[in-house]
């Protein structure tokens, strides 16, 4: 009966400690979650613009990104991880953890422009014409084909249609990050161009040297009211062209009302964004990406705005007020790296070529010690033979 008892009061010890145990896991388990939620919340939330330069472990404006929970869009439809390409300009919406690491929530990709090559410039200038806009190409622009084969430059022809991704003033000029050249001219291919209006009058407008027309009768009232000079639209189309070069839109959505190109959402701290000096107004105002920002007191202070070129690539990190105007709070010129490489590689071959020099003055002064040594029993008029001989 003891025996009992005392098994009885065993059984309930070892439930005991198991209860204890387990009460323990889970308290550790719960503090971990509340650990990793105020790291989260401690986080700064930003929207980042910028390239892709590395998909293996996504990095974007020098950030690598977290992505195993995040959504990728491409056009505004949903895809596989697996569609996005190097060179692409994305928008990233996350989170920084300021160790140049950060989680992606989302990704959203969408062209800049898809239509046909009108010429290429490139030996001239370093452009290429598509449907009235002019693309910008260096030496960090990736081109590439939709069927995965080698090319260049060289290879984009006129009547090939491509699709660019970049960034744009609006006003017709596109700095391309990436060129994927899709094929000869189809008339079922999709057109797209994106940018600002000018020029606008009944049924027709001006995205850079390109004229759109549409039937207002097939888009809504509260639309066509608003395709005046500035907003900024994404224009597609199935049908091409009309008898006088004129694109033909079947689709018009307006992208900024505002002219404005920057994407964000309402709670952000703070956007980082990469992209291309548009126009500099005056010493503490500037468009990036066709958008005006504002240079707050310590910025302007610390850069120089006139060694500022448009066309300049630049990362900028900007706080949005409640009227919706960007002041940059942080402004790097890409530019300028390049440039101190440049220079840095310069003066490491001024640097060889000095060594080279006192190498060869080495060299020399060995030879004429040799042939000092070699002319010793020469008298001067050998010398001076050996002169007019040379």
């Amino acid at each position: 009966m003891e025996m009992k008892t005392e098994l009885k009061l065993l059984v309930t010890l070892i439930a005991s400690l198991s209860l204890g145990a387990c009460n323990i896991e889970e308290e550790a388990i719960d503090q971990k979650k509340e650990e990793a939620r105020k790291t989260v919340t401690d986080e700064i939330k930003k929207t980042y613009t910028g390239v892709i330069t590395d998909l293996e472990t996504l990095k974007v404006n020098d950030v690598v990104f977290d992505t195993e929970n995040t959504k990728v869009y491409v056009d505004g439809k949903e895809v596989d991880y697996s569609e996005l390409e190097l060179g692409m300009v994305v928008t990233v919406s996350g989170t920084d953890k300021q160790d140049g690491t950060g989680y992606a929530l989302s990704v959203d990709y969408d062209k800049q422009l898809s239509g046909i090559v009108v010429s290429n410039n490139f030996d001239v200038d370093g452009t290429i014409k598509v449907m009235g806009q002019t693309v910008y190409i260096n030496s960090d622009t990736v081109i590439d084909s939709d069927d995965g084969s080698t090319v260049n430059i060289d290879d984009i022809m006129a009547d090939f249609v491509v699709e660019v991704s970049g960034y744009t003033d609006g006003d017709g000029e596109v700095w391309a990050t990436r060129i994927e050249i899709s094929q000869i001219n189809d008339t079922e291919e999709e057109f797209e161009v994106e940018g600002k209006i000018n020029s606008s009058s009944d049924a027709n407008f001006m995205i850079g040297e390109l004229s759109v027309v549409y039937e207002p009768l097939d888009f809504p009232q509260s639309l066509v009211s608003q395709l005046v000079d500035g907003a900024y639209v994404e224009v597609k189309s199935i049908d091409g062209y009309d008898s006088n070069d004129n694109l033909i839109a079947y689709e018009i959505e307006i992208e900024h009302a505002n002219g404005k190109s920057f994407e964000y959402e309402n709670d952000d701290d703070e956007l980082d964004i990469e992209g291309v000096v548009t126009n500099i107004v005056s010493n503490n105002e500037m468009e990036v990406n066709g958008t005006t920002v504002y240079l707050d007191d310590d910025v302007s202070s610390e850069i120089d705005v006139s060694s500022i070129s448009i066309g300049d690539r630049v990362e900028i990190e900007v706080e949005v007020d409640e009227n919706g105007e960007f002041t940059i709070i942080s402004f790097d010129d890409e530019n300028d790296s390049d440039k101190d490489q440049s220079n840095e590689n310069d003066n490491k071959d001024t640097d060889n070529d000095s060594i080279k020099d006192d190498d060869d003055s080495d060299d020399d002064d060995s030879e004429d010690n040799d042939s000092d040594n070699d002319d010793s029993d020469d008298d001067d008029s050998d010398d001076d033979d050996s002169d007019d001989d040379d």
